[in-house]
């Protein structure tokens, strides 16, 4: 099929037909023949393609663009063409290759034919498609950034550095103990960090950052080793979440929480929270408010209480106005309870002045009438006591006739 005559030659050229998909062309792009490897691959048979142009294997834009004329220009003066290629085969089913278009060339130097020896790499090129495509889906929501096996910045992506608030030129050859704060950087705890992450061991918790200007960053990260061929560690991958919102929220939960327990009702988060905890702050708040809120109505109702069994407390007896304050039973010791005093009625003293009976509160069962003059008395009870005296005049009169019979 190449013209070659050698024994060994041809040996050699069955070997690569049996493994390689190899077509040829003549100088204008005409197909001479094809391998069986590259008629499956592009699922034509040999009658189909032959005398037919290559151009019936590559887009249609592509044929007439300035690009394919100057590819077969670049065969045509013997310079070959090696790279990954995209083919149409049968039914308009992309194929990908990695090729290599070889002039022959003859004694003259002039080219006799171009041969293209081809790999199918349509599998390993979807599942290449498949891995950027979850790379650049993580890149759109996550930081990445990556670190040589010594911590030094090889690349980050934009929301790395808008996270932490840094240019690409900035960090770039740096170290990742830029991004920690001082203390830690020269902690045992960041070397053992470090060495885990050389170990090929990956590292998956919250962390504490240090951005631009000394902003304080918190991040919800990963730092995974990636390997070579020889199963050593090439660089370190980080994929960063920021959670400095979440983080100030559960902080500020707990301040509320902890002020709480010590008494303090007063307590507010005032600050909004990121939408997914805006809620939690709120809920906060009104927990807080109602809380106070029936407090004080226990409080009120408390009181309420206290002044009405004040009110109901009994008071003892006295035969005129006294200072002292009435003292309940309840507040008296079991054992210095004093009985209940029984005084008996002061006599009436001879006056001219009228008299008028007073009701005094006293104990139940140690009620009686206090006769009092009636010049002490106000109109008021005056006119309230003047059945009362004239009952008390008659009853007077009664007893003094059973007396004398």
């Amino acid at each position: 099929m190449f013209g070659f005559n050698a024994a060994s030659g041809s040996a050699v050229l069955t070997a690569l037909n049996r493994s390689l998909a190899i077509i040829e062309f003549d100088q204008k792009g005409t197909i001479l023949t094809a391998n069986e490897n590259f008629r499956n691959a592009l699922g034509y048979s040999l009658s189909e393609i032959k005398g037919q142009h290559h151009s019936m294997f590559v887009d249609p834009d592509y044929v007439r663009s300035p690009d394919y004329k100057a590819f077969w220009a670049k065969l045509n003066r013997g310079e070959f063409d090696a790279r990954e290629y995209k083919r149409i085969g049968k039914g308009g089913r992309e194929v990908w290759i990695q090729a290599s278009y070889n002039p022959v060339i003859n004694s003259k130097g002039t080219v006799l034919k171009i041969v293209k020896v081809a790999t199918d790499i349509t599998a390993e090129k979807l599942k290449n498609a498949e891995f950027e495509g979850k790379i650049n889906a993580i890149s759109r929501v996550q930081g990445i950034i990556e670190f040589t096996p010594g911590g030094e910045v090889i690349t980050a992506n934009e929301n790395f550095l808008n996270l932490l608030g840094y240019r690409l030129d900035e960090i770039k050859g740096q170290h990742h103990r830029l991004f920690v704060e001082p203390s830690y950087a020269q902690s045992s705890e960041y070397q053992e960090f470090w060495r885990k992450l050389n170990a090929g061991e990956y590292i998956a918790a919250e962390f504490k950052r240090i951005g631009k200007g000394r902003k304080e960053v918190w991040i919800q990260a990963s730092y995974n080793p990636i390997f070579d061929l020889n199963n050593k560690v090439m660089k370190i991958t980080k994929f960063a979440t920021d959670i400095t919102e979440r983080v100030r929220a559960v902080n500020e939960i707990g301040a509320g929480l902890e002020r709480l327990a010590n008494n303090n009702l007063e307590i507010r988060i005032e600050k909004a929270f990121i939408p997914a905890f805006e809620k939690l702050r709120s809920d906060f708040n009104l927990a807080l408010e109602k809380m106070q809120s029936t407090l004080l109505q226990i409080a009120r109702m408390r009181s309420t209480r206290e002044r009405r069994r004040y009110r109901r407390q009994p008071t003892i007896c006295r035969a005129g106005p006294s200072s002292r304050q009435p003292v309940s039973k309840r507040q008296l010791p079991r054992s210095t309870k004093s009985p209940r005093p029984r005084r008996k009625p002061p006599k009436a003293r001879p006056t001219p002045a009228k008299w008028s009976l007073q009701p005094t509160r006293m104990p139940r069962r140690a009620r009686w009438w206090c006769v009092r003059p009636w010049r002490q008395s106000t109109p008021s009870q005056n006119r309230r006591s003047r059945s009362a005296r004239s009952l008390v005049l008659s009853t007077k009169s009664l007893f003094r006739r059973i007396c004398s019979l």
